[in-house]
């Protein structure tokens, strides 16, 4: 795996995001292939500038192919470049991108700090709680809303979590059971949230 590419994103932020949000430097090592990744300390930045941030931080192009989001993606077309749906990148959504070789890099930046919004079906998030949260602390809000990753409350509307590999489910009994256990601010999550839109 080659050396961790820094990218300093503090500059892309205002003034008072920079004063009122929690300055983090994220550190991400993804594998050849597909990765399911948040990105929770970005500034809402176009998927050009990013990768460009990246290519230029590594002194080469960055090994990124293609990033998919709810409902957009986006892919390198060798001598056009990025073309497709996906314009820009949210600190608040999670993206599939794909890589044609292993690449780490860290990210320096500012947690997001709203809420999600989120609507019936699925719902493709970042995390920016407690870095490896441990979902058996019931009772805390991970995802910046009303969401209590052990016990699911009575009538709740989450139903599901996904993310690259792991799951888990809210059971009958009100409590969620699978393999997802812990939370890091790398990693994307899909929420599937039963009903209509809110």
């Amino acid at each position: 795996m080659a050396a961790k590419i820094k990218v300093d994103l503090r500059p892309y932020f205002s003034s008072s995001e920079r004063e009122s949000r929690e300055e983090v430097t994220i550190t991400y090592d993804l594998n050849s292939g597909t990765n399911l990744i948040g990105l929770p300390n970005l500034p809402n930045i176009s998927v050009v500038d990013f990768i460009d941030g990246l290519s230029s931080a590594a002194g080469e192009t960055a090994p990124i192919v293609s990033i998919i989001g709810e409902g957009y993606s986006t892919s390198i077309l060798p001598g056009i470049g990025w073309i497709g749906s996906l314009m820009n990148l949210s600190p608040t959504k999670g993206y599939w991108v794909t890589l044609t070789d292993d690449f780490s890099f860290q990210i320096t930046g500012y947690l997001v700090d709203n809420n999600i919004t989120l609507h019936g079906g699925n719902n493709l998030v970042s995390y920016w709680g407690i870095d490896s949260f441990d979902s058996i602390q019931a009772n805390q809000q991970p995802f910046g809303y009303n969401f209590y990753p052990y016990f699911c409350p009575p009538n709740t509307r989450e139903t599901g979590i996904l993310s690259e590999g792991e799951s888990t489910v809210c059971t009958d009994g009100n409590l969620w059971v699978g393999s997802l256990t812990d939370f890091y601010r790398t990693d994307g999550f899909w929420l599937i949230i039963d009903g209509d839109d809110s």
